[in-house]
């Protein structure tokens, strides 16, 4: 929590607790790895001169790719130093390195929960910093990872409201968009 409070990015000190939160809220069996990881999933955006810089890569997935291991490298040192036993921090790494695009019904759920919590949390401070297209893009981007067979994905989505009524509007026409490329 330390190093995340001392972000640059606004978003970045409130983004764990919300991801964990939709982690419960979604798969409330979650063993204390996975927390640890919701908790610690996004950790190298907070730390400047180890972040991965978005404009160095040529797409968003493989920056999404480097983002999630350069996070499970500096994650892997705190659990070090926290004295986690070397299972553990195998465990919490290999989870943090999965979160953007899962593979494990463990990393699934930590991916479906970080997506939540872009929508709940960050999604607002995002719209202050781009443009119409890339908002749109990245809301796309992020409905189109989310399965369309966990129950109560979709209602909790439509629930969400945005003190701005235009990133609302937006919103809703990317969940439109998402809805017609099915998933979701």
């Amino acid at each position: 929590m330390e190093i995340t409070s001392r972000s640059e990015i606004p978003e970045d000190r409130s983004h764990p607790e919300n991801t964990l939160k939709w982690l419960l809220m979604i798969y409330p069996k979650a063993d204390l790895n996975l927390r640890i990881a919701a908790f610690g999933h996004d950790i190298e955006r907070a730390l400047p001169d180890r972040k991965v810089i978005r404009d160095e890569f040529n797409n968003f997935d493989d920056f999404k790719r480097a983002h999630a291991e350069n996070s499970a490298k500096v994650i892997k040192s705190l659990l070090k130093e926290c004295g986690f036993q070397k299972e553990d921090i195998e465990d919490i790494c290999e989870l943090v390195r999965r979160h953007e695009f899962g593979g494990t019904e463990r990393s699934d759920y930590l991916r479906i929960a970080d997506a939540l919590s872009f929508f709940d949390n960050n999604l607002p401070y995002y719209f202050k910093r781009h443009d119409r297209d890339e908002v749109k893009r990245r809301i796309v981007w992020g409905l189109k990872r989310l399965p369309s067979d966990i129950p109560g994905i979709k209602e909790s989505l439509l629930q969400i409201r945005y003190k701005d009524n235009i990133l609302n509007e937006l919103f809703r026409e990317c969940l439109r968009i998402a809805e017609k490329d099915e998933k979701l």
